[in-house]
């Protein structure tokens, strides 16, 4: 079945668009006929999620972007907007992770997980929201984690940074709703991604300790990355609630 063409003439950047999460978005957002900007520092990684759409869709154009750079970030969406004039959607989907109890996290490791999980989100939106204010509006999504409502064992400093994406959006929700500008915090459980079955590597059987993580889920089994995108997307294209600033689970 041909995807439905409702988001024609839109502009969406995708910071992580290199990700499994943040490029299945992205092609998401082509099909139904937008034109989307994948934003990575890995670049390669981006262009491969180019193949998954045709001269049928809208586009997929690769940005490089360092988002652990607040002026690499802010470069990012000024180039957007001289190259295409506006943006439409803004959809924060760029993770790192580290895994290791309190005591055993070094700095470097709690600062690049703050500053790509959260200070890039922060980043992102302070570059976008005023061209979106001049525009008449706009829409952001920022991927959380189930991790920052509920916690995740052995991961605090990433349910940290999950945490501070929710309270941002929570706050830029009620800043900017009469601005027309809709902002969402989405907080999928754990989905199958290359983060996810990194979670395994160093058990003594990796496949009998992700079996039984996936048995301890509500779904009993992990969500896709396709999941993820079909939320976010009908968040993009209205179908969601007009004002949210409580955190969204999907």
């Amino acid at each position: 079945m041909t995807a439905p063409r409702g988001l024609k003439g839109m502009v969406a950047v995708i910071t992580g668009g290199g990700g499994d999460i943040g490029g299945a978005i992205g092609v998401e957002l082509a099909q139904r006929g937008a034109t989307v900007v994948l934003a990575d520092i890995d670049t390669d990684r981006a262009s491969e999620f180019e193949r998954h759409v045709d001269d049928s869709d809208g586009r997929l154009v690769v940005e490089a972007v360092d988002l652990s750079d607040p002026d690499s970030t802010r470069d990012l969406i000024r180039r957007v907007i001289d190259r295409f004039g506006s943006i439409g959607a803004l959809v924060n989907a760029a993770a790192v992770t580290r895994r290791g109890r309190i005591g055993d996290l070094p700095d470097d490791a709690w600062d690049r997980l703050v500053a790509v999980n959260l200070s890039s989100v922060f980043w992102a939106c302070r570059a976008t929201i005023p061209h979106m204010i001049g525009s008449g509006g706009g829409v952001i999504v920022n991927i959380g984690s189930l991790a920052a409502l509920r916690g995740l064992p052995g991961s605090p400093a990433y349910a940290a940074t999950k945490g501070g994406v929710v309270a941002l959006s929570r706050a830029l929700a009620v800043d900017h709703a009469r601005d027309g500008i809709r902002v969402f915090s989405l907080n999928p459980p754990a989905v199958d991604t290359r983060l996810y079955q990194a979670m395994f590597v160093g058990h003594e059987d990796p496949a009998a300790a992700r079996r039984s993580y996936e048995a301890s889920q509500e779904l009993g089994r992990v969500l896709t990355t396709d999941e993820v995108a079909a939320q976010t997307v009908f968040l993009v294209e209205g179908r969601g609630p007009p004002f949210s600033p409580e955190p969204l689970v999907c």
